[in-house]
């Protein structure tokens, strides 16, 4: 019974993708499709997200750098619909031209808390608005996301600090990853004082606290929600600490309920 069907960077372009669409409607057994980087374009990757709305098996999607022309963020739309099923725990919209418009239709999804507790939002253009909305879902409406990334999506002070501060008050997000956005001062003091009182596991964070000259930076550490894209090992002594943890689904099996993947 096949459970996970990996077929990320493989060129099964838009009639690939409409072709998983129609399988989806009918499969009960799959739980993991990645297809990411490969080649989708608008019309399977609104068509993978419609039919997602009614199928409750399907736990972890990868559809990151769809080949889209669009400028209206529809996609988004209908992938803030599809979080309305609640069986989905990992979804990955990296690369998919995600301006601050698109993430605000997410976060009111998150703000009804569903079952997700993985969402990669890297290489988008969110910007301050858009972490801000995120921001606002976690300060204190949602309590099952436990992992974010926005890594590169030219965030500056106030939309990094807000979700600085939507961690003070949400005791369930542990894994925050802000890479390539605009790390200024605030932004530095903001996450050396959440990981000097232990809200913020520097093995949960791609970012560390430094002082140069009484002046606080953040250096990038190599911690990601994945490590590798294409391989990654899932067993032996290659396998680092954080990854076995849950930040790949590809490293770790999934559960009932993925409290395995945290703990």
């Amino acid at each position: 019974m096949l459970k996970v069907l990996l077929l990320n960077g493989n060129k099964i372009d838009n009639k690939g993708g409409m072709s998983f669409a129609q399988a989806l409607q009918i499969n009960t057994t799959l739980e993991h499709l990645d297809v990411g980087e490969a080649d989708l374009r608008m019309e399977s990757t609104v068509a993978l997200a419609t039919v997602l709305r009614n199928n409750t098996s399907i736990r972890v999607i990868d559809v990151s750098r769809p080949l889209l022309t669009t400028v209206q963020e529809e996609p988004v739309v209908h992938f803030a619909n599809m979080l309305k099923n609640f069986t989905l725990t990992y979804l990955d919209l990296s690369c998919n031209r995600i301006t601050r418009d698109g993430v605000k239709e997410l976060a009111k999804v998150l703000k009804l808390n569903t079952a997700l507790c993985i969402l990669d939002l890297g290489f988008n253009r969110l910007e301050d608005d858009g972490a801000m909305h995120i921001a606002e879902a976690l300060a204190s409406l949602n309590t099952n996301l436990r992992c974010l990334s926005v890594v590169s999506n030219n965030i500056g002070s106030m939309g990094l600090c807000a979700i600085a501060d939507a961690m003070k008050t949400n005791t369930t997000l542990t894994n925050v990853f802000i890479w390539g956005n605009k790390l200024e001062e605030p932004v530095c003091i903001a996450f050396d004082s959440l990981i000097k009182t232990g809200r913020l596991d520097l093995r949960n964070t791609d970012v560390k606290p430094y002082i140069v000259d009484g002046i606080t930076y953040l250096c990038e550490l190599s911690h990601g929600i994945r490590r590798n894209f294409y391989y990654g090992p899932t067993y032996g002594e290659d396998v680092p600490d954080w990854q076995v943890r849950g930040l790949n689904p590809r490293s770790v099996k999934l559960d009932d309920d993925m409290t395995s993947l945290f703990d």
